[in-house]
């Protein structure tokens, strides 16, 4: 007998079998996909595909453990087939060969490619990702902040291009002119972060951050490649949401954009919103003018042809023939215009209201009766407008913003909920009123003081309310005009409260003023807790009489009668005995006073610990009680109860820590404030006691002076005397001086003469 052969099974290899085929690496993905990494990334951001985490990363690794990025399998097989991947490999070989045509030096075949740039269209993606409308609008948020944010980012900065940043401007623009038509915005909330938006579309909450209007640094740590991505995949999806809100309000979309105005800082007046409608009814009118025209030339034609047949009618057909064939086209006539809306079927019931009623065929071929189609859409309009006062809170006040106040925030949330806004002609041009226009209700100030009457000022400007701009965003918040004390200019602001939270258990309002209906449910709460008081003081008191007749009080005495372990009858009796002795023991007073006092109160104390104690036993016997069912509905109740207080106590301490701070900061300031009066005060009385010390010493030194003038006088009288003495003495000596030298001279001048002659005689006798 032949062996029969033994078939052996090949082994399976680790990794072929079971969850590990499931998963690919990101590697062996761009392999098979023939991208590089970024084109890889590039393609997962725009199909919504995001890598997995394993189980056991030891299956999927074949024994390893070291860190990799998996993907699921079947979203890169679906990606195989994705025709955005076939656009992106034509844009790489077009780029490869826009390079090799540049490095050639061919200008020409360089411009001629970069103009024929092959690109794709991402709609096909929104419908796969979003497959109905309100699975777009619930995905929004994440688009809003991503536009809103690269919306406000400078052109210049060289992270993107300068049209992408204005296509995500004009996207922006585009939803706030939507949420300003609708009047669907309901929250606003600004912090450091930027300014929180809510509204309320179809149903759904979409709420979106736009960043303060700085000009923003460049960030080192963020990819801006992958944000460029995410960004053209949100610009698709806002797109295609304003598309189909704009059809829906009736709106021409996209809106026309003037160009002037959004040079000079328009703003959301730069966009010119018209209405479907409005264009349907111009091309009416065009049409009936043009009906008409031709009408008009084809009664021409017709005259005159019957001029020239008038002849030959007479001769063929006689006077009564006529009058005949007239009266009956007369008739066919008025049939024919009575039968002109027979195909319509009429209502059995005539409609009541003018939405209800049915165009006709003659309104039809005259593109519809104008009102008929007005109110009809003002019906259709307002089914997609939520109900509420946060749509219409400023319908009918107009509202002037400083130069100084935000203006395209706050003037977006004014227009939103149905005001009217006015700006300086410095801050932007478009604004429908200036600073002096009457009908100005509320001017909004950012500054310390309010600012004085211009020249030209009307009447009415006193009455006007200076207000800050918290105002506006807490009365939004509020969901009604929010009274104006503590909003006043230079008055000191109450917290800005975040409106996403909920502070109905804390009392926090936005107004310390209530409302009477506000008033009246306090005053009931509290009437509320005062009887729980007296119920839960007569659960303290422990030997009053139960009456069968008061459900609660038979069903605490059951409860205790159940942890006594005695029935309900018992009970009874035993707490009746206890009153009787307790009313023995107060007729008998005991001859030890003291002692019974301090006895009295250890027993008093021992009584609030038993009342204590028994008031919890009753509470756990109590839940004990319940079925497993409402004893969970019992825990998470209190657990409830727990974190309120949590968040009560909290906010509490917060507050506190706030005016500790606050009354810290003010004492600070009252001792800067102080120190600065005293140094002035020192200041004035030093420079005062100077003018002083100045003033005397100027004084001594005049009076110094003139004491020195009057001596040097004095002085000078009798050095005048004595001079004058000594010059009379000199005088007369010099005169005998004077004769005593002339006496002199006089012999002299003879002696000389005497010699002279003698002299002159010895010469002479010496000649001869």
């Amino acid at each position: 007998m032949a062996s029969r052969k033994k078939i052996v099974r090949k082994r399976p290899k680790k990794g072929d079998r079971g969850a590990a085929t499931n998963y690919i690496t990101r590697a062996k993905a761009c392999r098979k996909l023939q991208i590089s990494l970024a084109t890889f990334r590039r393609l997962c951001i725009l199909k919504g595909i995001y890598p997995r985490e394993p189980k056991s990363l030891k299956k999927i690794g074949k024994g390893s453990t070291a860190p990799r990025t998996f993907y699921y399998k079947k979203d890169i097989q679906f990606l195989l087939h994705e025709p955005v991947l076939e656009k992106l490999r034509e844009m790489k070989a077009h780029k490869d060969k826009i390079k090799k045509a540049m490095h050639k030096g061919e200008t020409s075949v360089v411009k001629n490619l970069t103009l024929h740039m092959p690109f794709y269209r991402l709609e096909h993606i929104i419908k796969e990702r979003y497959p109905t409308f309100i699975e777009a609008l619930k995905d929004l948020d994440d688009a809003l902040s991503m536009v809103f944010l690269f919306a406000t980012m400078p052109a210049s900065n060289g992270l993107l291009s300068s049209d992408k940043i204005e296509k995500s401007h004009r996207l922006a623009s585009e939803f706030q002119h939507y949420v300003i038509a609708s009047h669907s915005l309901r929250k606003v909330f600004v912090s450091i972060k930027g300014i929180y938006y809510q509204a309320s579309i179809h149903g759904q909450d979409i709420t979106w951050v736009v960043p303060h209007v700085f000009t923003p640094d460049r960030p080192r740590d963020v990819d801006f490649k992958v944000m460029a991505t995410f960004l053209e995949l949100y610009q698709t999806l806002l797109r295609s949401v304003n598309i189909r809100l704009y059809k829906e309000m009736n709106m021409v979309y996209p809106p026309k954009i003037d160009k002037k105005r959004q040079a000079e800082a328009g703003g959301l007046s730069a966009f010119i919103i018209e209405s479907t409608a409005d264009i349907v009814d111009a091309v009416a009118a065009q049409s009936e003018d043009a009906t008409a025209a031709a009408d008009a030339a084809q009664k021409k034609v017709t005259a005159k042809r019957m001029k020239s047949l008038a002849s030959k009618i007479a001769q063929i057909a006689t006077a009564e023939a006529a009058a005949a064939s007239v009266a009956d086209e007369d008739d066919d006539t008025a049939a024919a215009a009575s039968n002109v809306d027979d195909d319509i079927p009429r209502p059995v019931v005539e409609p009541q209201d003018v939405s209800e009623s049915v165009l006709s065929l003659a309104q039809i071929g005259r593109g519809g009766d104008v009102a008929l189609d007005d109110d009809v859409r003002a019906g259709v309009t307002s089914s997609f407008v939520s109900d509420g006062l946060g749509g219409q809170l400023f319908k009918g006040l107009y509202f002037f913003l400083s130069r100084e106040v935000p203006r395209e925030s706050t003037e977006f949330v004014i227009r939103a909920c149905g005001g009217v806004v006015g700006y300086e002609e410095t801050t932007g041009c478009g604004s429908p009123f200036g600073v002096l226009d009457p009908r100005i209700t509320y001017h909004i100030v950012d500054r310390k003081k309010a600012p004085p009457p211009p020249a030209g000022a009307p009447a009415n400007w006193s009455r006007r309310a200076f207000l800050q701009p918290q105002w506006v965003f807490d009365s939004v918040n509020a969901g009604r005009l929010l009274k104006t004390k503590g909003y006043l200019v230079g008055e000191e602001l109450p917290p800005h409260l975040s409106p996403f939270e909920n502070y109905s258990f804390t009392g926090i309002k936005y107004n310390e003023e209530e409302d009477g209906e506000e008033a009246e449910n306090d005053d009931d709460e509290e009437d509320d807790d005062d009887d729980d008081d007296d119920d839960d003081d007569d659960d303290d008191e422990a030997n009053i009489p139960v009456d069968s007749s008061d459900d609660e009080a038979v069903f605490k005495a059951e409860l205790q009668a159940e942890a006594a372990g005695i029935s309900l009858g018992e009970y009874q009796t035993q707490q009746r005995q206890k009153e009787e002795t307790a009313n023995t023991k107060k007729r008998k007073p005991d001859s030890s006073s003291s002692t019974a006092a301090a006895a009295n109160g250890a027993n008093q104390k021992k009584r609030k610990l038993t009342a204590e104690e028994e008031k919890k036993e009753e509470m756990e016997l109590a839940r004990m009680m319940l079925s497993r069912k409402d004893r969970r509905l019992y825990d998470k109740i209190m657990r409830a109860r727990g974190r309120r207080q949590y968040g009560v106590d909290k906010l509490s301490a917060r507050r506190a820590y706030y005016d500790e701070q606050k009354a810290k900061k003010q004492l600070e300031a009252d001792e800067v404030q102080r120190r600065r009066e005293q140094k002035q005060k020192d200041r004035v009385e030093r420079q005062k006691l100077a003018k002083e010390k100045a003033a005397a010493s100027k004084a001594a030194a005049a009076a110094k002076k003139a004491g020195k003038a009057a001596a040097a006088a004095a002085g000078e009288g009798e050095g005048e005397g004595k001079e004058n003495g000594k010059v009379a003495a000199n005088g007369a000596a010099g005169e005998k001086v004077k004769a005593g030298k002339g006496a002199a001279g006089g012999g002299a001048a003879k002696g000389a003469k005497g010699d002279a002659k003698a002299t002159g005689k010895g010469k002479g006798k010496g000649n001869k």
